[in-house]
């Protein structure tokens, strides 16, 4: 009889699929800065003066209206095996 519940047990023995892609995602540069503001998990006193510095620097390295940001996504697809 097999025991369900246990995870470990027959996870390890699953034959494992791990896939990967990376994509452009394309931010206007204020909702790129929300998002780092969002989690950059500063105190409240410093995400102004974090978020200006931010400002100042996508201005200067992405002059224009949209930032192409690399973002790379990663999987492991298991499948349960048949006992």
């Amino acid at each position: 009889m097999r025991a369900e519940g246990r995870g470990r047990d027959t996870a390890a023995a699953a034959p494992r699929r791990p896939f990967s892609f990376d994509l452009d995602v394309p931010y206007p540069p204020e909702a790129w800065r929300g998002r780092i503001r969002a989690g950059a998990g500063l105190p409240p006193d410093e995400v102004e003066r974090f978020d200006d510095a931010l400002g100042r620097m996508l201005r200067g390295r992405f002059p224009g209206d949209v930032v192409q940001v690399p973002h790379r996504t990663w999987a492991v697809v298991a499948t349960r095996g048949v006992s």
